[in-house]
């Protein structure tokens, strides 16, 4: 039995509220170098705390929020899979305007397509960013899908066991998306909440030592909740062991670090922050000593549209027509998609398939496309009939649903 297993059964839980601030939409992608070349530190961290100004964009919406299992083992963009292997496999893709889709066949089709409202547009006179439907994270745990929605307004945090059927479990606060592991789910902000039931009920803690007070991203790597925030290229990183109980300040932090965050991943005593990044500023934030010091990695002139993906033995991230790839997080090779097309939300499932949305601004509704692929470098554009075109995917998560529950034909 885990810690955290052992303390669900003394701990009694109640609704509580938190609050977060406002974001802005994502931009579009920059160049990135061609197939061949590595780019980044060669070396461990030098821990000197290089200043750079970071891009603003999608990461004020608190985007970028993952999950890293709780043994370790790979994990999917905003999704872990432990504990449920012989499930009926599922990606959730996770939008704005409360929208949700689902694939029941690794990404071929996309059915079940629902939102607050099909009829507007975003940011045709709506303001998607800034809403009660705004997608700021979805995760699996435990048999549940577990969803942050609202930004600048009002938020919900929402449970579903098939990813079709929703339930609100908190209303009030809003969230950088949620992490899980060690059985526990943590939802995002300065004062974060736990839930120790797989996400039926929710815990107000206490407030975290997390000098910037906007959320922007929650990750779980080796047992370790590592919770992000900024604002303006000026970022703070906490960690807490114990589920939320207790947060320490990593020795070395460079400013940009904790903000712009678009994923937070890892294995072992290597963590990884991924950033918007962009002409002037690093794409990632890495420590190899398990958060204690961290160094910056800097590809060059190249914006990350795309979420991170773990896998058993790299981290993989896109640029526009281009998947960089690294086996430390310290030095990234990029190779050259085809189609040259931009990844915006991407996760991976138990199986090895990749399923993806397009990235950008302004590429929603008629302009949609959604993606699969089997290596993250070759992607097969889907056919329009096999998915809604509609509001904005930020989010994707792929967990494995008891059969009962499932909504899959």
């Amino acid at each position: 039995m885990t810690a955290a297993t052992a303390r669900s059964l003394a701990l009694v839980l109640v609704i509580g509220c938190a609050s977060g601030p406002d974001q802005d939409p994502d931009q579009d992608d920059a160049s990135a170098t061609g197939e061949g070349s590595t780019v980044g530190d060669e070396a461990s961290p030098t821990g000197d705390g290089t200043t750079s100004p970071a891009s603003t964009g999608a990461d004020d919406g608190g985007d970028g929020v993952d999950a890293t299992s709780d043994d370790g083992s790979e994990s999917d963009d905003d999704s872990t899979t432990a504990g449920l292997p012989d499930g009926v496999p599922v990606f959730v893709a996770q939008g704005h305007m409360g929208r949700t889709t689902i694939s029941c066949d690794a990404g071929q089709t996309w059915i079940a397509d629902r939102s607050l409202d099909d009829s507007v547009h975003c940011f045709d006179g709506i303001d998607c960013d800034h809403h009660v439907g705004s997608a700021t994270g979805i995760v699996f745990g435990g048999g549940a899908f577990v969803a942050t929605f609202g930004w600048g307004t009002e938020g919900t945090i929402q449970r579903s066991t098939n990813g079709v059927d929703w339930d609100v479990v908190l209303t009030g606060p809003t969230f950088a998306g949620t992490a899980f592991g060690d059985d526990v789910f943590l939802a995002g902000a300065p004062t974060p909440q736990r839930s120790i039931d797989f996400g039926v009920g929710w815990t107000e803690l206490a407030p975290s030592p997390l000098d910037a007070y906007t959320p922007r991203g929650i990750g779980f790597v080796a047992g370790t909740f590592v919770l992000a925030g900024g604002g303006s290229g000026i970022g703070d990183v906490v960690l807490s062991p114990d589920a939320g109980d207790s947060w320490w300040h990593p020795d070395v932090l460079p400013t940009p670090c904790g903000d712009g965050v678009r994923g937070i991943v890892g294995r072992d005593d290597t963590f990884v922050i991924e950033r918007s990044g962009g002409a002037d500023a690093p794409e990632f934030c890495v420590s190899v000593d398990s958060g204690h010091v961290w160094t910056e990695v800097d590809l060059g002139d190249t914006y990350l549209e795309s979420r991170i993906v773990r896998t058993d033995d790299m981290f993989l991230v896109w640029s526009s027509g281009t998947r960089w790839s690294s086996t430390d997080g310290l030095r990234w090779t990029p190779t050259p998609m085809e189609p040259p097309i931009t990844i915006g939300a991407v996760a991976r499932d138990d199986d090895g398939h990749f399923v993806a949305v397009r990235g950008g601004w302004q590429v929603w509704y008629a302009d949609q496309e959604f993606y699969r692929s089997a290596d993250g470098v070759t992607w097969e554009v889907l056919a329009s009939d096999a998915f809604v075109g509609s509001h904005p995917i930020n989010h994707i998560a792929f967990g494995r649903v008891d059969a009962d529950a499932s909504a899959c034909p």
